[in-house]
């Protein structure tokens, strides 16, 4: 009787764990690809029978019931027991061999470029942009002004705009999530002095994030730039944003603020005077929560920072300092990136989070003095929304999606399975079923955890893919893919793109 023949009776008797087993073994003969749907039709008739469950690993099993608190205290003692085992065994020896650091044939005359600075030096990276591509007509900068209330902040923050001295287009999108105030008004005196547009969605609570892609969706130009309501701009911040994108598109610009108190200012004071915002004396304001204080005044935090590092150029967590209130970067980021994300429901966070997947995907960030913009302190002196109280909800999330910096290195008795891991171990695979349990199983049995192992089979024909469906399929730090047969380098670039850790 053949493997076909003796599969397909344990298939219709049920046993389907058999009947894999052999078209598993049929593939190993005559190629995957003939046996690949009832190999399909056997794992779907097992992940239906509650006794077959994924092989889950001992580290990742502990890291599940630190989540869960369900496990039994003897069988969390067996994982710890396990993992302390893990960390007092030595890798093997290998034979080290002296090699010289100069290759024999090397130029004398050879200079190589130099290295960066840091992880982001714009300047070393320079201006490799597709600004030049722009004709000057399409070249602008869309302003997105999320705003809740606060008609009479909004009416200054826009007669700044009113006041640029630029050579630049710009439009103004003033995104409401969902005043009680009747902002119209305030909108339609400015329509024959901006070009402006309004958008607003239903009062849902705090959506900050989503009232800002529903302006990002409405901007015409390749240029964005967000700007808090209470956000007064300088005269040339629109001019300093666009000059420094059509620079290098591939930066995210970072604009200082001042803390001043417009409550005694109208804005026809603002449209007779375009300096007057600027020279308001700063003030010491009560709120806390994300600046300093000198005693006299309260100051960006920011501010020492970008001194210290040549304005971000020497920073390696430049997202830290991506405060979404007063930014600009080019619209092309949203589809490389991603958009703000609208888990984020109280105040803080969502922009650090956004920031670092512009940071992950390549973008620089750079803070420059021309995007200074003035805190406009309300005149009752207490903001809305209870910042200290938001901040305490979405650091959580943060920790979650930003592995470096706002996460730290957890103790095995508390640690558990993030929704974006640290670190990303890349597999290419090819015709390996004879090792590839091992291979995983060695990655995830690493004692650094807050992990992800991302395999690529490179179109097996020996059933290593069937392999990693029976091992691995809903397995929570194992993820993987299949593609036609390319070779190594493309096998590997795939599993790469999996990866989302930080390193």
């Amino acid at each position: 009787m053949s493997y076909f023949e003796r599969a397909r009776k344990f298939f219709i008797e049920g046993n389907y764990r058999e009947a894999l087993k052999l078209y598993r073994k049929a593939g190993e003969t005559f190629g995957e690809k003939i046996v690949a749907f009832n190999i399909k039709q056997c794992l779907d008739k097992l992940e239906g029978q509650p006794e077959f469950v994924p092989s889950i690993d001992v580290i990742t099993k502990l890291l599940i019931s630190n989540a869960e608190a369900k496990e039994a205290p003897e069988a969390i003692q067996s994982y710890l027991d396990f993992y302390n085992r893990l960390k007092k065994t030595k890798s093997a020896e290998l034979e080290v061999k002296k090699v010289n650091p100069i290759p024999s044939d090397w130029p004398d005359d050879l200079v190589l470029a130099p290295l960066p600075e840091s992880t982001n030096d714009y300047s070393w990276y320079g201006g490799k942009n597709r600004a030049g591509k722009l004709n000057s007509g399409e070249i602008g900068l869309s302003i997105i002004v999320p705003t809740f209330n606060r008609s009479n902040i909004l009416d200054m923050t826009l007669a700044c705009l009113v006041n640029q001295r630029t050579s630049y287009k710009f439009e103004v999108i003033v995104a409401d999530d969902g005043s009680k105030e009747d902002l119209t008004p305030v909108i339609r005196k400015y329509e024959s002095m901006l070009d402006i547009k309004f958008v607003r969605q239903k009062d849902y609570g705090y959506q900050l994030c989503a009232v800002r892609n529903l302006g990002l969706r409405t901007a015409k130009y390749d240029y964005v730039s967000i700007l808090d309501c209470d956000m007064a701009p300088g005269t040339i911040w629109v001019q300093s944003y666009v000059d420094e994108l059509r620079n290098n598109d591939n930066v995210a610009l970072v604009g200082p603020r001042k803390y001043v108190d417009t409550s005694m200012l109208s804005a026809s004071e603002i449209f007779a005077d375009a300096n007057l915002i600027s020279s308001l004396p700063e003030v010491l304001t009560t709120e806390t929560v994300g600046r300093s204080s000198t005693g006299e005044k309260s100051v960006d935090w920011r501010l020492e920072h970008f001194k210290n590092t040549d304005n971000l150029r020497l920073c390696d967590a430049p997202f830290r300092f991506f405060s979404g209130g007063n930014v600009a970067f080019a619209k092309k980021w949203l589809d490389i990136a991603g958009w703000f994300d609208e888990e984020f429901t109280h105040w803080g966070g969502e922009d650090n989070e956004f920031g670092y997947r512009l940071y992950r995907a390549g973008c620089f960030f750079k803070s420059i003095d021309g995007g200074m913009a003035y805190h406009q302190e309300p005149p009752g002196k207490e903001n809305e929304t209870d910042r200290a109280a938001g901040k305490a909800v979405t650091i959580k999330i943060v920790q979650q999606k930003v592995p470096y910096f706002y996460r730290k290195l957890e103790p095995i008795e508390t640690a558990t399975i993030k929704k974006v891991p640290l670190v990303s171990i890349y597999i290419p695979a090819y015709n390996c079923t004879e090792y590839i349990e091992r291979c995983v199983n060695s990655a995830l049995n690493q004692t650094v955890t807050d992990l992800e192992v991302c395999i690529c089979d490179d179109g097996s024909t020996d059933g290593t893919l069937a392999l990693l469906q029976e091992l691995y399929t809903n397995h929570p730090r194992v993820r993987f893919m299949t593609q036609t047969n390319g070779g190594i380098g493309k096998a590997s670039n795939s599993a790469v793109r999996m990866c989302r850790g930080f390193t």
